[in-house]
């Protein structure tokens, strides 16, 4: 092998080919490889939604959600069922396992749904089934729709005909959804008194609808030479055609539909309705197929845009109002910004050490052919470039040219001394190849442990893992099998510079002193094994008073709201003062505009920012202004939240779930008190709960012995009402080549006025019309907004926004233990949205650091043939620089997080590599019979050089992580400061303990094989 390596420094063109083979084989990965924010993940639900009109919450969760569950809970691959019944719908949520495959799923679920229609209530709707992606569960562009001359309803329609089948057309787009639509309708309003005065129900009248306006299907006359197809004019073209449609009463007489009803082209009833800044809208959610290049859909939706505007009604806004891609631009680009940066650091750094820029060249040519070889091996893989492995390209930057340094200053000290280049880097070769292998594997495999980490954070950090692992691998690669070869190109014997001079009085005189303090530090071995000890007890302390999170929030250029209004409020009534509630808001220094989705007692929305280069404030001091600012709406209780850092974790700071096994009608106690004890612990200022007996509803009270005697149903009474409050859809009406839904009701005055509805008369089986107040009285009452379940038990949902001095981690705790004081002893507590997610990765970092030791410690054994040196060295270098990363974040200087613990890692790969030279180079002098303290302190001056040049590169090539600011900046700080201040303070007593540390273990070992010697010879001679 190291005569196959030998060989490239004397193939010139075997070199050359190899680097553009490389080169070629990166751009032609880089084209094809997709650019998204985050890695795709395998990570769905299943939404089934099934509608029971007319229905309560209560009898929607007895006669609906609880035997669809059952019949859902066999299904393999499911992690848990979440279900929520409200009036009128069920809602069950099946979130699968991670990287368990909808298809696998939905045939199963499919065929359980059918075989539960039978024991569901008759005019119970189908089941409506639908896959979601659990890691994104929005789309990545929202365009909104506004005019001040056309209603929404208008706009609706010709943005569902012209615009969305444009935008779906566009490659790369996966589908175009509709958001707070307000679709054209024929509404029909009934006039109680003249359906009275008339002496027909509503039912009746609906049911002649649906008789007379049809589409004949008639056939086709057909002769022995001819086929001609038969129509007729059996729909009503116009809307006065159908309001002269004549209704037979039950007198034998007839009269048109415009006696019994007003009619209108009105719109359906909307179940959202969306606002922009201060305008009334509604949007088209865009959403991406997987794999593709995002930022490229972006580039060709703006296009698009640009072009449908002409198509639009005049006076109409088309805004591309949410763009997820933006984040990921500014970040990728503040990450490009830090690339080149900490590229010129590390050469500057070598620069001075080496003192010519030829020689710098080589180290620094290593950095874009160690990318060039792995975005090749992460094309094959079927990643893509991600705001993730972009960081593992920005993390390594330092790290891929420590291999190329050590040999480097190995050649340019030889060729100094009067060796040849070639010589040199044949004699690098064979003396180095050990070490930058064992280096290069170790600080490989401290990675692959990452992407063993449970749930959803390991699979976001599976392609960074590999992505470093490759990265160093081809590190090591490059350095020894073309850094060799370009060694003896740019390296020359020649006389010292003056930078060269300069800098080598001080490495000198660095040396001297450094040898002659360690000299002092080997005659009291002790000490140091003592500091060794004390940084380890000190450890688990430190890490327990820093503050802990599953990743630092990030300002990614807007902020979330959530909306809450009254339990009986109506839509429009939310809508006004949602709006309302947001122009304090709006008028917040660095507020860009304002979006958002409302519904009758909830909405969500969002303030979006200005670039992050054109405002002063960041989106964590406009949080803090915005929370104080929704405070003054009385009307509406509307609050901020800062967007997640990682996908799919939910909306809120702490999201958990307590199932019981109480009635329903107990909740509400519950949950108060639940709401109650998290409050009270101070670590929120914001808590809330699904579980709310508090929404007025109609009762409709009937006196079933009248009502039989009368000759009044519960089929008859049910099917009457429902014609009037539901939305009954009962025909289609067309127009311009498209259909509009007709929908009777009752006029709002009559809704609004209880007296009126007592009138409503219902057809009886004996074929009379009673009126309701002759056998039924209405009443209020209060009853429970929703009915949740979790895992096939009641359930209480509970969520809360942290207070700025706490994290999640904290808050969640503190949550948990008050919980425990207030809830009934048989009750469960589990978690939701990122709560889960801290919840399952908290004790897979402690386990992934533990692995990745024992990945390093078994890489070292294979190179020392032994265990006592590589135990000597983990010893010596990795409590240290743990100890003091732990001081920084201790003091608050950043979290304990996946991406200060991803630093952590990468420290222990790195100072492990400062006590593999050392070792390595001491066991090869003591196998030649050395002095053991000599051989000590020869190792230790032999390597101090290169140590301390990869220790300089590393802590300034990653200073640029602690002080980057913009988009994405928090996650670099965190793994900068811990990377720095672990190599900077371990580095430099690392350089006193380790060779003390291993004198010690030689010297315990040499004890032993000299008892082992002795008593040998003494059984021999007996």
């Amino acid at each position: 092998m190291l005569n196959f390596m030998t060989s490239f420094i004397t193939h010139r063109t075997l070199v050359l080919s190899v680097i553009l083979l490389i080169l070629a084989g990166a751009v032609m990965a880089f084209q094809s490889l997709p650019v998204q924010q985050y890695p795709l993940i395998n990570s769905v639900s299943i939404e089934i939604e099934t509608y029971l009109s007319g229905a309560h919450a209560d009898d929607v969760n007895t006669f609906v959600t609880k035997p669809l569950e059952q019949q859902l809970s066999s299904v393999d691959g499911v992690d848990y069922i979440d279900a929520r019944s409200s009036d009128n719908l069920s809602k069950i949520t099946l979130w699968l396992n991670l990287n368990v495959s909808a298809q696998d799923v939905i045939g199963d679920v499919n065929a359980k749904l059918t075989s539960a229609r039978s024991v569901l209530p008759k005019n119970t709707e189908f089941p409506n089934v639908q896959v979601k992606r659990t890691d994104r569960p929005w789309a990545t562009f929202y365009v909104s729709f506004a005019s001040d001359v056309h209603s929404i309803s208008y706009l609706t329609d010709e943005v569902d005909k012209n615009v969305r089948p444009l935008l779906a057309s566009i490659p790369g787009v996966q589908r175009v959804s509709m958001e707070a639509p307000s679709y054209p309708a024929i509404r029909i309003y009934f006039d109680i008194d003249s359906l009275n005065d008339f002496g027909i129900t509503p039912s009746e009248v609906v049911s002649q609808l649906s008789k007379n306006h049809s589409i004949a299907s008639i056939g086709h006359f057909k002769t022995t030479i001819k086929d001609i197809f038969i129509t007729s004019n059996s729909l009503n073209r116009t809307l006065e055609d159908f309001s002269k449609m004549r209704i037979d009463l039950n007198n034998g007489t007839s009269v048109p539909l415009n006696l019994l009803a007003s009619l209108d082209f009105g719109q359906e009833k909307p179940m959202q309705k969306g606002f922009f800044s201060k305008d009334d809208a509604f949007y088209l959610g865009v959403w991406p197929a997987p794999g593709v290049n995002e930022i490229e859909l972006g580039d060709s939706l703006e296009e698009k845009i640009e072009d449908i505007r002409t198509l639009l009604p005049e006076q109409t806004k088309m805004v591309l109002n949410y763009d997820a891609t933006r984040y990921m631009r500014e970040a990728l680009s503040e990450v490009g910004k830090t690339l080149l940066e900490t590229v010129f650091i590390v050469a500057l750094v070598i620069l001075v050490f080496l003192g010519k820029f030829r020689t710098v060249s080589i180290p620094v040519l290593t950095i874009p052919l160690s990318i060039a070889l792995t975005l090749i091996v992460i094309s094959l893989c079927g990643f893509s470039i991600n705001l993730l492995t972009v960081l593992a390209i920005v993390l390594s930057i330092g790290l891929v040219v420590d291999d190329a340094i050590v040999m480097v200053e190995f050649i340019d000290r030889k060729v100094r001394s009067g060796t040849s280049p070639f010589e040199a880097a044949k004699l690098s070769i064979q003396t180095l190849t050990k070490p930058i292998v064992s280096m290069t594997l170790t600080m490989a495999v401290v990675f692959f442990p990452i992407s063993l980490i449970d749930g959803i954070s390991g699979a976001l950090f599976f392609e960074f893992a590999i992505t470093m692992s490759v990265l160093l691998l081809s590190s090591g690669i490059v350095c020894l099998f073309l850094t060799p070869y370009l060694s003896t190109r740019f390296v020359a014997q020649s006389t010292p510079n003056k930078l060269q001079l300069f800098t080598g009085r001080i490495e000198e005189r660095l040396t001297r002193t450094y040898i002659k303090v360690l000299r002092r530090v080997l005659n009291v071995p002790l000490v140091p094994l003592l500091v060794v000890i004390l940084a380890l007890f000190f450890i688990y302390p430190l890490y327990n008073m820093a503050k802990q999170e599953l990743a630092p929030t990030e300002d990614q250029g807007g902020i979330g709201l959530v909306f809450e209004s009254y339990p009986d409020s109506s839509l429009e009534f939310t809508l006004k003062q949602s709006k309302a509630s947001v122009e304090g808001p709006l008028s917040i220094d660095g507020v860009d505009y304002v979006w958002a989705l409302i519904s009758n007692t909830t909405g969500f929305g969002g303030l979006e920012l200005l670039d992050w280069s054109d405002r002063e404030l960041n989106a964590f001091e406009i949080y803090e202004q915005a929370s104080k600012s929704l405070l003054g709406n009385e009307q509406i209780i509307a609050y901020p939240f800062l967007y997640p850092p990682l996908p799919g974790a939910g909306n809120f700071d702490v999201e958990l779930v307590v199932k019981l096994n109480e009635d329903v009608e107990d909740l509400n106690a519950i949950a108060q008190k639940a709401v109650g004890a998290m409050n009270a612990t101070g670590a929120f200022f914001f808590v809330d709960t699904n579980i709310k007996e508090d929404k007025p509803s109609i009762y409709l009270n009937v006196n079933w012995d009248e009502a039989n005697r009368l000759g009044v149903t519960a089929d008859l009474l049910n099917s009457e009402l429902s014609v009037l409050f539901t939305e009954y859809r009962v025909a289609r009406f067309p127009m311009q080549g498209r259909s509009y839904e007709v929908i009777p009701s009752i006029s709002t005055s009559d809704a609004m006025t209880m007296d009126r509805l007592m009138g409503i008369n219902v057809k009886s089986v004996r074929g009379k019309r009673i009126p309701l107040s002759e056998f039924a009285t209405f009443e209020m009452r209060t009853s429970h907004r929703e009915v949740s379940r979790f895992q096939q038990k009641n359930a209480i949902h509970l969520f809360g926004l942290k207070v700025p001095t706490e994290t999640k981690e904290s808050s969640l705790r503190k949550a948990i233990g008050a919980l425990n004081e207030v809830l009934p002893l048989n009750s469960q507590i589990d978690f939701k949205g990122e709560s889960r997610q801290i919840e399952q990765s908290e004790t897979s970092i402690f386990y992934t650091i533990t692995l990745a030791l024992f990945l390093v410690f078994l890489v070292l054994s294979v190179q020392f043939n032994g265990f006592s040196i590589p135990a000597a060295i983990l010893a010596s270098t990795v409590p240290l620089s743990i100890f003091a990363a732990l001081l920084f974040t201790a003091f608050d200087f950043t979290s304990i997080n996946i991406y200060s613990q991803i630093g952590l890692l990468t420290l222990a790969g790195l100072i492990t590599k400062n006590g593999i030279l050392v070792a390595e180079y001491a066991e090869a002098a003591w196998q030649n019979k050395s002095n053991l303290v000599e051989t000590t302190l020869i190792a230790a001056s032999e390597r101090f050089r290169p140590i301390l040049m990869t220790s300089v590169a590393t802590v300034f090539g990653h200073l640029p992580l602690v002080f980057v600011t913009g988009a994405g900046a928090e996650a670099r700080n965190s793994i900068g400061i811990v990377l720095v201040a672990g190599m900077a303070i371990g580095s430099l007593v690392s350089l006193f303990v380790t060779p003390s540390i291993y004198l010690l273990t030689k010297r315990y070992l040499h004890s032993e094989q000299s008892k082992c010697s002795t008593l040998e010879s003494g059984v021999t001679r007996v």
